[in-house]
Order: structure tokens, then sequence, then C-alpha cells
């Protein structure tokens, strides 16, 4: 399933969309002894749009993939916010 998000870089908002995975938090120990390190959270880039066009490889050429993917993770945490403070 794919995640939509809007960012802005330089007063230009961009339309990105692609896979969100949340953080998941570690486990120390299960039961058996065994545990899971947790992993961070990621958003996995599959498109950019502007005003419907899409500059996937124009943005993508001109700025830091890992930036990118931080300022989505950033929106995506603005909106979870949001709806946490509505309740």
């Amino acid at each position: 399933m794919n995640d939509v998000v809007n960012i802005k870089i330089n007063d230009v908002t961009l339309e990105v969309e692609g896979c969100y995975q949340p953080e998941e938090e570690p486990v120390l120990y299960y039961r058996d002894g065994s545990g899971y390190p947790g992993c961070f959270a990621d958003f996995d880039i599959s498109k950019i749009t502007y005003k419907g066009q899409d500059v996937t490889d124009l943005v993508l050429g001109l700025v830091d993939h890992f930036e990118l993917e931080k300022k989505c993770l950033e929106a995506i945490a603005n909106q979870a916010n949001m709806f946490d403070e509505s309740d």
C-alpha cells in the first residue's frame, strides 16, 4: 500500500508517494530468551509529483534522497500529532 505525503522544499510543495514503515520498538526478551532489536521508521519514495507532473528523477537528482525521506517522516509525524491533539 502506498502512502502520500506533502512536503515543502524551498517554498515548493511536492506530493510524495511511497511506502511508510512505522518505527518498531525493541523487545529485549521473549519468553524463549530471544529478542527483537526493533527498527527505525522508514519512507521508501516511489514517486514525486508537482502540480500533477511526475518530477521524481528531477527532484532526486537535485535533493539528497535521505533528506527527502526525513522530510516525509517529519510530515507523517506532524499529521499523527494533529490527530492526537484533536482527541
